[in-house]
């Protein structure tokens, strides 16, 4: 065995391999790459040195050094065919640094542009900078060529599912799927593209073809027990959980997942397997860490040790602030600009071209104050169809400027070029339009239950003056208190501080009273307490309100099959308690 030596200048290339190969420990490794990264030279024995080198520093996550070796490669006269280049751009990538990367991907020969692992590469490094046409551009012509490797279709897919295009993924993967009916990973994908699409019951399907093909791959589980627990299905759930935690026992996010359908109990089998991975938490990255966190928190919730429950929350928040930064001005900004934009004299001038439509029902407040059980109650009613938490309308209001005064964010992804140039007619058509597309039934009305819409109250009612608006709300300290216990998706940042939280709660209940004062009874206000104390009562003002006939099924609303993507999912399957108040 070859000594390790603190340099290396006195060991040949061939000795240094064999001494990686033998196995380094992390600092071993640092001091070799360090030293090789100085060696200027260039010889076939050297890059086979450094080519290990980088593998190795890119399996620990040492992106920008082995991007420097895979560099030093490309620069000498044996990587003709660039392949070292590409594999630079990819630790570019990996490291954030996608302006570099696609300066690497430059100096790619003119005739290898179109090698399927450097447009992948291409493509992750577009959507890095948020150029997500470009990069979809390049996933697709990967797939273009008649070359389907699941890496591309899963970049393809992954990117359409991001930037909202779920029809586009769906109708993709359905050509895919055509050629190659038994890659249980295009199932898989097909499933979690139909799920976002709000085609639950499809997406179950696929997702059973998926594990059906495949019972070997944990995902595929977590997957399905994702779908079924929007479908109510909660003891399905739980047992496709448990089965990919069978496969794959220390996953962060299947804990996760197996603690939200999951009852704890001390000293049960399931507490102690959540405890082995909570020992080893160092070992995986960050977002791992946020969920083993939240299962805990989960867990000792259950078992009614509340002060320890908060420590965990207080952890995973700091950590989730660490990855999605929160600046409490936006909202301030925000109430500061609606002020300003709807003046009284802006709200009764007369603005003709406008969508008439009586069909939207908006379903708005703060999250987890009772949303998921109005649009319910709502989409039981026989001429309701429920179309879940949509971006429709922030898509379709997005680049507005109010009456010369404020200009909405343009949303990425927006259905507008040029939003400069679009009627309120056209949006609020364009609203209805894609909200139709989703509804799952006939229906006269359709419920949109999107709680962040309140900030945008006044715009929808600008571009349909015929909406419906019912606003939730439930006991302030309820609702935070709630917010602060839930690992949202996406978005709600200011839920993972507690200062954050109750300054972003003050600034909903001022905007919502100013929104009140303007536009009165155009407004439905509904406590959750009272849905509690008197569902029936609630319910008949409700229907009053769209403009229809109360009808007895909505009172059995946790027997609606209308899938729920929310938090709320598992509470809105059962009738109503009060456990959830006071």
């Amino acid at each position: 065995m070859i000594p390790f030596r603190p340099f290396l200048f006195s060991l040949s290339p061939s000795d240094a391999l064999e001494l990686l190969q033998q196995g380094v420990s992390e600092k071993q490794l640092d001091v070799i790459t360090q030293q090789v990264s100085l060696i200027k030279s260039d010889s076939d024995a050297l890059n086979e040195l450094r080519r290990t080198l980088a593998e190795k520093n890119r399996d620990r996550r040492h992106f920008v050094k082995a991007a420097a070796l895979f560099r030093a490669i490309a620069n000498g006269e044996s990587d003709p065919s660039g392949a070292a280049r590409v594999l630079e751009a990819d630790c570019l990538v990996g490291g954030g640094q996608a302006a570099a990367a696609l300066k690497a991907l430059e100096l790619v020969p003119q005739d290898r542009q179109s090698d399927p692992n450097l447009l992948d590469v291409k493509g992750r490094a577009f959507e890095q900078l948020g150029r997500t046409n470009e990069a979809i551009a390049c996933y697709r012509s990967n797939l273009a060529t008649g070359r389907i490797r699941s890496s591309s279709v899963v970049l393809l897919m992954q990117a359409l599912i991001r930037s909202d295009r779920h029809e586009d993924a769906v109708s993709t993967l359905r050509t895919v799927l055509a050629s190659y009916p038994d890659r249980a990973e295009f199932h898989n994908l097909l499933s979690v593209a139909l799920h976002r699409a709000g085609r639950v019951e499809d997406a179950e399907v696929a997702s059973r073809r998926a594990i059906e093909l495949d019972s070997e791959t944990a995902r595929y589980f977590f997957h399905g027990a994702t779908v079924l627990q929007v479908l109510g299905k909660i003891r399905e759930a739980e047992d496709l959980a448990n089965r990919g935690l069978e496969l794959d026992p220390e996953n962060p996010g299947g804990l996760a997942l197996f603690g939200t359908v999951h009852t704890y109990q001390a000293g049960s089998p399931e507490l102690s397997r959540l405890e082995r991975a909570l020992a080893r938490m160092q070992e995986v990255d960050a977002t791992g860490q946020i969920n083993l966190l939240h299962a805990k928190a989960r867990a000792l919730e259950d078992l009614k040790d509340i002060p320890a429950a908060f420590a965990y929350y207080a952890a995973l928040g700091r950590m989730k602030l660490k990855q999605q930064p929160h600046d409490p001005q936006d909202d301030d900004h925000l109430l500061s600009g609606m002020r300003r934009a709807f003046t009284p004299e802006y709200i009764d001038a007369d603005r003709y071209d406008r969508c008439q439509s009586s069909s939207p029902i908006f379903v708005l407040g703060m999250p987890r104050s009772g949303t998921s059980l109005l649009e319910q109650v709502l989409s039981a009613h026989s001429e309701i169809a429920g179309i879940g938490e949509q971006k429709i309308i922030a898509r379709a209001i997005g680049g507005m400027v109010l009456n010369d005064r404020f200009q909405l964010a343009t949303m990425a992804h927006s259905y507008w070029p040029d939003a400069s140039s679009v009627s309120y007619r056209q949006r609020g058509e364009k609203y209805i339009e894609e909200a139709e597309k989703v509804a799952r039934k006939a229906h006269t009305k359709t419920v949109d239950k999107m709680p962040p819409n309140y900030r945008n109250l006044g715009v929808i009612l600008d571009v349909l003056p015929n909406a419906q608006i019912i606003h939730s709300m439930r006991h302030p300290i309820e609702t935070c208190v709630s917010c602060y216990r839930i690992l949202f998706g996406e978005g709600h940042a200011w839920s993972y501080d507690l200062r954050h939280l109750g300054r972003h709660y003050r600034r909903y209940f001022e905007l919502m009273t100013f929104w009140s004062e303007a536009f009165g009874d155009r407004i439905l206000h509904v406590r959750y307490e009272d849905m509690v104390d008197d569902l029936e009562g609630q319910a008949r003002r409700l229907f009053d309100h769209v403009g229809l006939s109360f009808e007895e099924q909505s009172l059995d609303f946790h027997e609606n099959s209308n899938p729920m993507r929310t938090a709320s999912v598992l509470q809105v399957r059962k009738p109503l308690y009060r456990t959830s108040v006071d």
